[in-house]
Formats: C-alpha cells, sequence, structure tokens
C-alpha cells in the first residue's frame, strides 16, 4: 500500500502521464489500500476482477510500477503466479471499466463503505429548497468576488498586477485586514507559484507586511514555488496530495498559462481542466483562484481571457484588472454565477514612508501617505465594519492592535478625525461618530 502511494504520487518514467483523461475510482482505491474487504475464498477463479485490477494498476502508475502493485495484492490474497500471468496477459488487451467493476462487486456481494462513492440520485424541487446549504453570508470568501467552494479567475495582461493583488488578499485574508474596504474571512491559504519565484515573492510579503503595519507572522500562507504542478493527471495527483494534507480553505494558482498542459484554443483541453478541479472542490470543500492572462488585443470583457471561451464558461466569477493611470487600477467583474454583477472597483497603489506598499480603494493623488493617514483609514474602516456609534481609545488601540501603529499614531489620528468633523469628543477618551458612513482620504500634503 505505500508502495502504491508513493508510486502515485512520485510516477515513474514510464507512467502513462500524457493521457487525456485521468484514471480513477474511489472503489478501486479503497480496495486496493484495503484489501481485507475482499473475501478471498470467493475469488479464487474470478475472471473479471482481477485483468480489471492488473489493468488499473497500470493506467494508474505504468506498466512496472503497476504490475509490482498488482502482484502484491494477488500474493495477500494468496493467489499463484500461473493465475497472475493469465490477469496480466488479457489486461493487455482491455482497459479499465468502471461498469465493470460495479457489476462485479454486486455479482459477489462487496459493499464499499458508504462515503466512498457519491449517491446520483434525483431530488425533488421542495428537497433542494429546504437543503441546509451555505447561507449568503457564508458563502463568500472576499463578498461577492471570491465565492467559497467555487472557482474565480481574475484576467489581466502582463504586469497589471494580477500576482500582487492575489498577495495582498492571502495577506489581509489570514491577518484580518480590510481589503478594497471588505473584510475577507480569515482563511488558509495555498498559493501555488509557477511565475514569479522566491526572490519576487520575498520582497512582496516584505512591503505588503510594511505597509499594513503587521508585525505578526504569516502562518496560514504557504507557498508551492516551481513545483512544475502541471493540470493534467499526474498534476492532478500532485496538487490534491498538497490539499489532502494542508487542507487549504484557498489555492491560488498563478498563472493558468504555466499550468495549463493542452491547447488553450480546444474546448476540450479547457473542459479538463474543470473535470479536475470540481472533483477536488466537492472533495475537500477547497476554493480556487486562477490567474490568467488576456488576449494581446482586447476589450476588456471574460471573452478576452485568453483561450476559448470555456475559460470564462466554468468559473463562477470572473474579474478583470486594467491599469487606468500612474499606480491606479480597475477591478471589474464580467461574470457573477451566485448574483447580479458589482461595480467596478477603483484601487490605488501607494508606497509607504517606511518602504511598504499598501492598496488603497478609490482615487488618491499618489502621494506617500503618513503613517497617521495609514492610521486614520484603519479607525475609520473599523467604525464603519463594526457599525459602532460611540466608542473608548482604549477600544481603539484594542482594535488596531497588530498593525503596527504607535500610541502617537492612534492619538493624532483621532485628533485629526474630530477636527475634520468625523468625530465628537465627549470627554477625555470617550467618542461619538457623527456619521456611520464617514470615508476616510488620505491627507498627502507631506511626506515623512
Amino acid at each position: 500500500i505505500k508502495d502504491f502511494e508513493n508510486a502515485k504520487h512520485n510516477p515513474s518514467e514510464d507512467s502513462p502521464t500524457g493521457l487525456s483523461e485521468p484514471v480513477y475510482d474511489e472503489r478501486m482505491e479503497y480496495i486496493i489500500k484495503h484489501p481485507e474487504i475482499i473475501n478471498k475464498e470467493g475469488l479464487q477463479k474470478d475472471e473479471y476482477f482481477f485483468p480489471d485490477l492488473f489493468a488499473y494498476l497500470r493506467d494508474t502508475l505504468g506498466e512496472i510500477a503497476g504490475f509490482w502493485a498488482a502482484k502484491g495484492l494477488a500474493r495477500f490474497w494468496n493467489h499463484s503466479e500461473t493465475e497472475m500471468g493469465g490477469w496480466r496477459k488479457k489486461s493487455q488487451e482491455i482497459k479499465f471499466s468502471s461498469d465493470r467493476l460495479s457489476r462485479w462487486l454486486e455479482k459477489n456481494n462487496i459493499k464499499i463503505p458508504t462515503g466512498i462513492t457519491e449517491e446520483k440520485s434525483l431530488i425533488s424541487a421542495e428537497e433542494l429548497i429546504n437543503m441546509k446549504l451555505s447561507e449568503d453570508g457564508n458563502m463568500w470568501l472576499l463578498r461577492n468576488i471570491i465565492p467559497r467552494k467555487g472557482i474565480t479567475i481574475i484576467g489581466g495582461s502582463p504586469g497589471d498586477f494580477k500576482s500582487f493583488l492575489a498577495l495582498c488578499f492571502s495577506v489581509s485574508s489570514i491577518t484580518g485586514n480590510v481589503f478594497l474596504d471588505e473584510i475577507p474571512k480569515k482563511i488558509k491559504i495555498l498559493y501555488i507559484d509557477e511565475e514569479n519565484g522566491k526572490e519576487a515573492l520575498q520582497k512582496r510579503l516584505i512591503q505588503l507586511k510594511s505597509g499594513f503595519g503587521i508585525g505578526i507572522e504569516l502562518q496560514d500562507l504557504f507557498f508551492a514555488i516551481f513545483h512544475q504542478v502541471i493540470l493534467n493527471k499526474s498534476g492532478k495527483r500532485l496538487l490534491e496530495n498538497y490539499i489532502k494534507n494542508l487542507q487549504p480553505d484557498l489555492v491560488i494558482i498563478d498563472s493558468m498559462v504555466r499550468v495549463f498542459a493542452g491547447r488553450e484554443n480546444d474546448s476540450d483541453d479547457v473542459k479538463l481542466v474543470f473535470n479536475i478541479l470540481k472533483p477536488l472542490i466537492d472533495r475537500y470543500g477547497v476554493a480556487f483562484l486562477l490567474l490568467h492572462h488576456l488576449r494581446k488585443s482586447n476589450t476588456n470583457n471574460k471573452n478576452d481571457l485568453r483561450g476559448s471561451g470555456d475559460f470564462s464558461a466554468f468559473a463562477d466569477t470572473v474579474m478583470l484588472i486594467k491599469k487606468c493611470g500612474k499606480s491606479r487600477y480597475k477591478l471589474s467583474q464580467e461574470k457573477n454565477r451566485h448574483g447580479v454583477l458589482i461595480e467596478s472597483i477603483i484601487f490605488s497603489v501607494l508606497d509607504t514612508s517606511e518602504g511598504g506598499i499598501r492598496i488603497i480603494k478609490g482615487e488618491t493623488t499618489g502621494e506617500t501617505p503618513t503613517a497617521v493617514d495609514l492610521c486614520c483609514q484603519d479607525i475609520t474602516k473599523w467604525i464603519n465594519h463594526s457599525g459602532i456609534s460611540k466608542f473608548q481609545t482604549k477600544e481603539i488601540k484594542e482594535a488596531m492592535a497588530g498593525k503596527n501603529h504607535s500610541d502617537n499614531s492612534i492619538n493624532d489620528a483621532l485628533k485629526r478625525l474630530v477636527t475634520t468633523g468625523k468625530l465628537n469628543k465627549l470627554r477625555h477618551g470617550n467618542y461619538e461618530v457623527n456619521n456611520l458612513e464617514i470615508l476616510c482620504t488620505p491627507c498627502t500634503k507631506r511626506k515623512i
């Protein structure tokens, strides 16, 4: 069994990695890993199961590794070398058949434990209506943009900030920071990087931590950097192994052009990507964020994603990013399977005075914000998202913990909000909000 698992995740040179469709059957996998489930007495002269077993292992692991795995299992069931030779010969003439395995299991009254195979039963409309599925507030990792247990595509031209935006979201979601005026779910993320490399990612993470003022470690963000993950049969095993061991909520793939195994313009090859990702979503409850390129000549809509239109067809949401000025970008939604399209988001990328980078929703002057500017924004966003109307200074300091704001910056930010009429100071250390929809535009009159 250990050899079987090792061979699956480390295919030998003769493994059939070029097959267009993955060979996978959960029942056969269970039998291989739990051979004791088979009644040895009733299988001594079986002419169907063992050729299929040899064929399955051959198509899964390759000729050599598959033969040794099948041979080990046959010995476990006390079969002779002669019998094994006959089954191996017959297996060369057939392909593994899931239907044949179903008939054989039924004929021999062998029960695979429930939950291993999914029953495909019909349900009525009323049953569907009354099912307890994800509530609207719990179906999004990032509201109206990244659905839980779904596929999101962010498309853009090279250099249009796709990777940086995905990293910024990742850092925000695992630290509880605001991202584009939204507070993402706190989640665990696997970032599969086939495009940037360690040096580029390290630099960007340092810039983002400094820009957000994050003093804590980024515990729930993991990277697979240049692991040569390919969305084909062998790559699916590697990807599933990562997901099974790490149990992430979201897998970010950067970028699609680096992991795609077929022809981008071939709809059948593109559908294979969906056929690989969808079972992983169903089995592990994971979501995928795919970074993809646009055609060179594009009008900035979902049909401009490189390759077949099936890319946008299988995605739950499609977002396009486009540079629209110096350090300014537009993020537009071209598809939302779960609701109406949201309005386009304009955001700016600012260099902080501490050498970090920060993303600010809306228009800015592009100058470097001060420490008080950034603290003012964080206090304002906390007030907006908490819905609080009165608070004390100690509450603000607790809310700002982990954002690396000094006490002086917090006190100066509160003074500015009072001066600009956003807050009323009731008495020492006590404040009242004048307008719950306050928006804090960075003050950029000076640099520090």
